[in-house]
Formats: C-alpha cells, sequence, structure tokens
C-alpha cells in the first residue's frame, strides 16, 4: 500500500508538507504542491474523489465570509450570490465574523482546513497574510465588497467617487455645512470615502466635519445616533450629512429628530452605500446605491473560474463598479 512516505519521496519534500498540501492546513508553495499532486496521482495513494476534490474543486461549494447578516445590505448581498453559485451547481456555506479580526482568524483557519472549493470574503483587513497564504495553497480568494489588499482578486465599488460626487449633490441642495459619519478606518472604503469627502470639501472650502469610529463595531445605528449628537454638540448648524450605510443613517435620522431637527429641511442625508432597505423606510433614506446584482455575478464568476482553472492563484483581477444616486425623502 502506497503510503505517505512514499508521496513525499517522489515529489521530494517532508512528510508534513505532503500532509500540509493534502488537508490545506497551511502554506505550500502552489509548484511545491503540484509536485505533490501530481505523485499523489501516479502513486494512487488517494482515491479519486479525495484527489479531484483537492485538485479540481468538485465538492461543489463555496464559503461567503461576512461582517453581518443583520439589516444590513449583505444579506441581501449573501441571497444574491447563492443564487448566482446555483446557475454553476455551487452552493454556499454561509460564515458571519461580526467584523472582529479574531473571529475572522478562526473562521478563516477552519476554512483552510475544510473541504470547500473557494472563499469570498468581506475582510477586516487584519489578516491578510492568512488569507493570502489561503489562496497560495490550492484554495482559490475573492475579496468582496472591500479591496483589503491588491494582492488578491477583488470586487468592489468606488467608495472615492461615492464620496465625493455625493458632497457636491449636497451642495447643490444647498447644504453649506456638509458632515461625514464613518466607520473605521483600517478598512478601505471606509478610508476611500474619507479620502473623497475631503477632496470635495477642499474644493468647496469648507472646515472637516467628519467623524469616524476608532474600533470596530457593527452596531451602525447606534453610532449613526450618537456620533451625529456628537457632531451637532461639537459643531452645530450642520444642513448636510453623509453616512457610511444606510444603518448609520436611520440612526442619524433618529437622532437629528431628537434633536428638533426636520427632514429634509434642516438636514439632509445621504447614505454612501444604500440597498433595498432604505426605500422601506417611514422616511425613504436618500442614497449612493451600489450594484449589488452585479457585484454578486462577478463575484461568483471570477471565483469559479479561479477554481476550474489549472492557473496559478496568485493571478489577481480587480474590478470596480460605480455607485448610483437614488434620490429620496432626506433630500
Amino acid at each position: 500500500m502506497t503510503t505517505l512516505k512514499d508521496v513525499a519521496k517522489l515529489a521530494n519534500v517532508d512528510v508534513s508538507t505532503v500532509s500540509r498540501a493534502l488537508n490545506n492546513s497551511g502554506y505550500v508553495h502552489p509548484q511545491t504542491k503540484k509536485r505533490i499532486m501530481d505523485a499523489v496521482e501516479e502513486l494512487s495513494y488517494k482515491p479519486n474523489l479525495l484527489i479531484k476534490g483537492v485538485k479540481k474543486g468538485k465538492r461543489k461549494n463555496i464559503c461567503v465570509m461576512i461582517p453581518s447578516l443583520f439589516l444590513s445590505m449583505f444579506g441581501e448581498l449573501v441571497q444574491l450570490i447563492e443564487e448566482k453559485a446555483r446557475d454553476y451547481e455551487y452552493e454556499i456555506v454561509i460564515i458571519n465574523t461580526n467584523d472582529d479580526p479574531d473571529v475572522e482568524e478562526i473562521s478563516l483557519k477552519k476554512v483552510r482546513d475544510s473541504y470547500t472549493d473557494g472563499l469570498l470574503i468581506v475582510s477586516t483587513g487584519q489578516n491578510k497574510r492568512l488569507i493570502r497564504d489561503i489562496n497560495s495553497s490550492d484554495l482559490p480568494v475573492v475579496q468582496l465588497v472591500r479591496n483589503q489588499t491588491d494582492h488578491l482578486s477583488s470586487v468592489d465599488v468606488n467608495y472615492f467617487n461615492c464620496a465625493h460626487e455625493g458632497v457636491h449633490f449636497l451642495r447643490r441642495c444647498g447644504c453649506e455645512r456638509i458632515a461625514l459619519i464613518n466607520g473605521i478606518m483600517e478598512i478601505r472604503p471606509f478610508a476611500e470615502r474619507y479620502r473623497g469627502y475631503l477632496k470635495a470639501i477642499s474644493e468647496l472650502g469648507q472646515d472637516d466635519l467628519s467623524i469616524n469610529n476608532d474600533y470596530y463595531n457593527m452596531d451602525f445605528f447606534k453610532t449613526g445616533y450618537n456620533k451625529f449628537k456628537e457632531l451637532d454638540d461639537q459643531y452645530g448648524n450642520i444642513d448636510g450629512i453623509l453616512t457610511a450605510n444606510d444603518l448609520q443613517a436611520m440612526g442619524v435620522l433618529r437622532a437629528a429628530k431628537d434633536l428638533g431637527y426636520i427632514i429634509p429641511e434642516d438636514l439632509k442625508i445621504i447614505s454612501l452605500a444604500g440597498h433595498s432597505m432604505g426605500e422601506l423606510l417611514e422616511t425613504k433614506i436618500t442614497s449612493m446605491e451600489m450594484p449589488l446584482d452585479l457585484i454578486a455575478n462577478k463575484s461568483v464568476e471570477l471565483l469559479i473560474n479561479k477554481i476550474n482553472s489549472k492557473s496559478d492563484y496568485s493571478q489577481v483581477e480587480h474590478v470596480t463598479f460605480n455607485t448610483s444616486l437614488n434620490i429620496r425623502e432626506t433630500i
């Protein structure tokens, strides 16, 4: 009977390297892994099903790792991904990290050791090395919504333009003091939105009235509520505001009404990451809509192509979509 030692000898590697390669339990250089897989096939070490599963991605499932499902665009996005994956006869496994880097790290290690064919991830940005190692070990990765590293393929949105255009639209609506409630700056979309905001207010000769999170926090409604009150206390007379997403905008709406603002006469609000929920509220939120259907379709297409390809997974492709303004009752 063929043993791991026989495979290791033929591939000219250690037994531990063969074990890591077969179990996706650690980094193995792609060329080394190819030698191991060739040796496995030549020696018939594993059943064909396992070989095909490890090497060719025949388990027909992909993992989708997201920061939240609760009242966020990610729930809608996951549904669209699932529908698209079915077109390829794939099923999805959903992991919710709550945007916690530690939870994300634990989950990534479990995914690395599991029998899944690929990973779509909305990353915190704090586990880049681990994600790159996973991508290099025959488990392809595509970044979703957040392009946290240029070394991996991604499907995202032009967040800089989104905020830049949002500021100028508010000015055209008559706003003179435009604020921004953002997220944690370690996450690239929030950093890019801030850059776009700064560029626009500089062009308009306005002061920076922005406020950011300084820690990971998925309670966006509470953040929007509390941060708007902070802005009002610190600056006052804010007549236009951009929020990172619809939940933040909902928090701003509640806080503004509690403070006596009339919407939209006294305060105009734009969410920079709008989705269908904004249409369902009592006061419908104006937003820069993200093309979730295009994002879902393209990300699944990219990942399935990587799974089916025999090429090196280190080859990257970046796809960036634009947002579109949907004017509702907060303007």
